[in-house]
């Protein structure tokens, strides 16, 4: 079974947790990316996520399309839609990912 990928902003709410929980009680695999950006930099407490899944937390567009070039994803979670997060989904579906956005 290949991993998905739940894609975060920097600036993660607790509701957002609880969507990435969720999908996780259905069996499937996830890592999570955290995409900073400055102006989303809010004080939430990011740890509460980091127990039970793979945490990745990237800045610039060059890491972002560097991380998903050399990770196999069967489909992509994106929760928000910051510039970032819209390049993901527009790499995603060059590349036949299947794309999920909250």
């Amino acid at each position: 079974m290949k991993k998905n990928l739940f894609v975060y902003p920097n600036n993660l709410a607790p509701y957002q947790h609880d969507r990435l929980s969720h999908l996780a009680s259905t069996g499937q695999i996830f890592d999570v990316l955290l995409l900073k950006t400055p102006q989303h930099e809010r004080p939430w407490n990011k740890e509460s996520i980091k127990e039970g899944f793979p945490v990745f937390e990237l800045t610039t567009g060059t890491e972002i399309y560097q991380f998903l070039s050399k990770n196999k994803y069967g489909s992509i979670w994106i929760c928000g839609y910051i510039k970032p997060m819209r390049i993901i989904a527009h790499w995603a579906k060059n590349n036949n990912i299947n794309v999920g956005i909250f």
